[in-house]
């Protein structure tokens, strides 16, 4: 009768965890508090206080509590512990140890002191999570448990960790960029129905050089000038003031930044013949030699359907370094391309080399800065794993990003240990069995209306609603029918007063 009654907690996973279990009933047993209480007792172990168990939350840190972070107790005992918390939030709750469980829902109600928990298994921590309202996490271990099982603890906050981290770190970026996204994107067809884009193809018909901004572009920059005359140099905008201070004018330049500070990377172009690739969520727009390309923005599903050249710039899970390499090596896989400055780590406490925007601007300590450490920090960061090599030094997330860059077709300038392509020693060494077959990529111009695009808009979204999702994510608003209608309208809005 008891275990029916806390049937309500339990998600669906639990219960089929729970339905086998046959433990020992001599391993436990229950003893009343002085409040009156049962509190359990697992091989003469105590599972909470035997005076006032539900003061038990006050024995926990409650500190890392913040207002968009939700709180994950792994071990539940009698879940006395989580009485003052569960009042004002929903709290997940993933058992260590079934046995216990299962005698704890058989024998105590907890009803009568709980109500705003659900006890799941590891593996549907994702399900349960609530991506929309909250932005972290932060764990609330039961002592007791702990101290019985702490491999099986250990373990559980492991598995939790590598079935959010990802998540919340893609999630959290829509939920920053969302409307910044949205409100380029509007910006961006009506910069294409007023034909500024630039749709020619291009050629290349020279080795490649894909230049960032890392450490190890300062350390090869005279070889660069050396061999200039050589290379087909395609930039990063963060790499683009370091390379025109050092009097080398690369041949293109790529940008997908939404935010407007990225405009400041190409002060001094605007009378160039440099070649720009931007993001077609990106601020950045040009009155000549601008073409955009499609990222993982889902609203690139509406433009392709319209006629838009199928020619992505997949920023997704890498930087930018890491992701111009794969688009090279994607379009112009015929040519023998080297990285420098993409070294995924640090060196000498060194992220960017002289002359990058971003150096000073990291110098300065910018409120820019501020913000994305704090996502950083929050999701990756805080469960930092280091490496230090040789003077170089990496984190967890330039590590993923290392690790999705693998390719040993592309040599690097980089003595960086955690870049993974062939090491060269020198741009000549490269230039001496490089291979170049002259190669092509083509740019379709739709030569679309304003009402072909309002018509396709509307009609595309009736059928998915998915181009919207990071701007809903971003104001925090449940996925409706409403909002969705309103939404679409809202951007159909600011596509029509962009174009006055």
């Amino acid at each position: 009768m008891i275990l029916e009654s806390n049937l309500k907690f339990l998600s669906k996973g639990t219960i089929k965890k729970l339905e086998n279990i046959t433990y020992n009933s001599n391993e436990f047993e229950l003893k009343i508090s002085k409040d009156n209480l049962s509190v359990p007792i697992y091989r003469n172990n105590t599972l909470h206080s035997l005076y006032y168990p539900l003061k038990d939350s006050s024995r926990y840190n409650f500190q890392n509590d913040k207002k968009r972070s939700m709180c994950i107790s792994i071990g539940f005992g009698a879940g006395y512990h989580l009485y003052e918390y569960q009042k004002n939030s929903k709290v997940l709750v993933v058992p260590i140890n079934y046995d216990i469980l299962y005698f704890v829902l058989s024998n105590i109600d907890i009803s009568k002191y709980l109500e705003n928990i659900v006890i799941i298994s590891e593996d549907e921590v994702a399900d349960y999570f609530n991506f929309i309202k909250n932005d972290d996490y932060f764990f609330v271990i039961h002592n007791s448990l702990e101290r019985l099982f702490p491999e099986d603890t250990l373990q559980i906050v492991k598995n939790i960790k590598n079935r959010l981290n990802r998540e919340l770190l893609d999630i959290n970026t829509q939920k920053k960029f969302g409307r910044l996204w949205s409100n380029n994107l509007a910006k961006n067809i009506s910069f294409y129905l007023d034909k500024k884009y630039s749709f020619v193809p291009l050629i290349i018909d020279k080795p490649i050089l894909v230049v960032g901004a890392g450490p190890s572009l300062e350390k090869n920059i005279d070889d660069i000038k050396k061999y200039r005359d050589s290379l087909y140099i395609a930039t990063t905008d963060t790499a683009l003031r370091i390379l025109l201070q050092n009097s080398i004018l690369p041949n293109s330049v790529f940008n997908f930044d939404p935010q407007y500070y990225s405009h400041l990377h190409f002060f001094g172009v605007e009378n160039t013949n440099i070649r720009i690739f931007s993001d077609i969520t990106s601020s950045l727009r040009f009155n000549k030699n601008q073409t955009p390309l499609l990222s993982n923005h889902p609203f690139c599903k509406i433009l392709l359907e319209l006629g838009f050249s199928n020619i992505a710039f997949n920023t997704n899970p890498q930087n930018i370094g890491g992701s111009l390499v794969d688009f090279f090596d994607r379009y112009f896989g015929k040519i023998s391309i080297i990285s420098v400055g993409i070294d995924f780590g640090y060196y000498n406490f060194k992220s960017y080399s002289r002359g990058s925007y971003l150096n000073a601007f990291e110098i300065v300590s910018s409120n820019y800065f501020n913000q994305i450490n704090n996502i950083d920090t929050s999701i990756f960061y805080r469960y930092i794993f280091n490496k230090n090599e040789n003077g170089w030094k990496t984190n967890s997330l330039l590590s993923q990003y290392s690790e999705n860059s693998k390719n040993d077709k592309i040599s690097t300038l980089s003595d960086s240990p955690f870049v993974s392509y062939k090491k060269v020693n020198s741009i000549e060494h490269f230039l001496n069995s490089a291979k170049v077959d002259e190669t092509s990529l083509q740019f379709n111009n739709p030569n679309l209306t304003y009402r072909d695009f309002i018509d396709n808009i509307l009609s595309y979204i009736k059928r998915d609603c998915s181009p919207l999702l990071p701007l809903l994510m971003s104001k925090r608003l449940n996925i409706d029918f409403e909002n969705i209608e309103r939404e679409v309208n809202n951007f159909i809005k600011r596509v029509a007063t962009q174009r006055r």
